[in-house]
């Protein structure tokens, strides 16, 4: 019988590139990413956890948006408003034929 010999070496080709990159990822992954970042500030961040909220669910910017959108509204329903208090929004019902 006739051993094949090239398939270990084949193995041997694809295994020894793989290797470093193998053990790479494993230190990667076991060290972890550490970033010191917040050294010294544990406090601050205790005494304030959301510094940006200013209620439960939204910013300052959130409620400036929402005040805007809401004067923006109410200026453009201003004009129907004011002509329904003019009552100019229809036309006049004291006679029974229709005005041009």
């Amino acid at each position: 019988m006739t051993v094949n010999s090239s398939r270990p070496a084949v193995r041997r080709s694809v295994i020894r590139p793989l290797a470093p990159a193998a053990l790479l990822a494993c230190v990667a992954t076991l060290g972890g990413c550490h970033s010191n970042q917040y050294a010294g500030n544990e406090a601050s961040i205790r005494a304030d956890p959301t510094p940006a909220l200013t209620t439960l669910h939204s910013r300052t910017q959130d409620q400036v948006n929402r005040l805007t959108i809401m004067r923006d509204t109410n200026l453009r329903m201003l004009p129907t408003d004011i002509s329904r208090v003019l009552y100019v929004d229809r036309p006049s019902r004291l006679t029974r034929s229709t005005q041009p």
